[in-house]
């Protein structure tokens, strides 16, 4: 929540990196989404890099409340989403990825609860953020939202094994630390 500087109900986060034959889809779908919601939101794209045609098109891209940013260098998606967290101006956050994997409506649903349920973090599924979140006291609820994964051959990005022993160090590395000095890590660090 970024109750202090909130100008939006609501900031998502969409972070790209050759998206081209999705991207246009999916932003598509995140406004006609909103269609039949009364809070006012901001989508900050943020284009890693992109060489497919992502970034050409996001130039071009012209919707209400919609900010662009282009990394001269990829951020990857931690980057990425440091940025615009940094940057948003609505009370709740939400990363939503242009892959189209997700429906935008779940988004809705997410907040719906985040308000309902009176929790700072809503989600489906993270476990390294879970961890974080709860190390710092914050309340977590969960919510069933559709899901259409990609084939490698569709783009799909993550490693199973990679990112899966990377986020296993990451949950292991935070879950020893005390709060004190996990607290501190956080603060000093390029952690989140």
């Amino acid at each position: 929540m970024n109750t202090d500087i909130a100008q939006y109900d609501l900031t998502i986060i969409m972070c790209s990196y050759n998206e081209a034959e999705r991207i246009e889809a999916a932003v598509d779908d995140l406004y006609e989404s909103a269609m039949e919601r009364s809070e006012t939101f901001e989508v900050i794209a943020l284009d890693n890099g992109s060489t497919d045609g992502t970034k050409e098109w996001l130039k071009a891209a012209e919707y209400p409340n919609f900010k662009k940013i282009f990394n001269e260098v990829n951020l990857g998606k931690g980057g990425s989403i440091k940025s615009g967290i940094a940057m948003s101006k609505g009370k709740y956050v939400v990363i939503h990825d242009p892959d189209m994997e997700y429906k935008a409506s779940d988004i809705w649903r997410l907040l719906d609860a985040a308000i309902q349920d009176d929790v700072q973090m809503v989600l489906d599924l993270d476990f390294e953020l879970v961890v974080r979140i709860r190390r710092l006291g914050y309340l977590i609820s969960e919510r069933r939202i559709d899901y259409f994964p990609r084939t490698k051959a569709e783009g799909k990005k993550i490693r199973a094994w990679r990112d899966g022993l990377l986020s296993m160090k990451a949950i292991l590395r935070d879950r020893i630390l005390s709060k004190d000095k996990f607290i501190l890590s956080q603060i000093s660090s390029d952690n989140w």
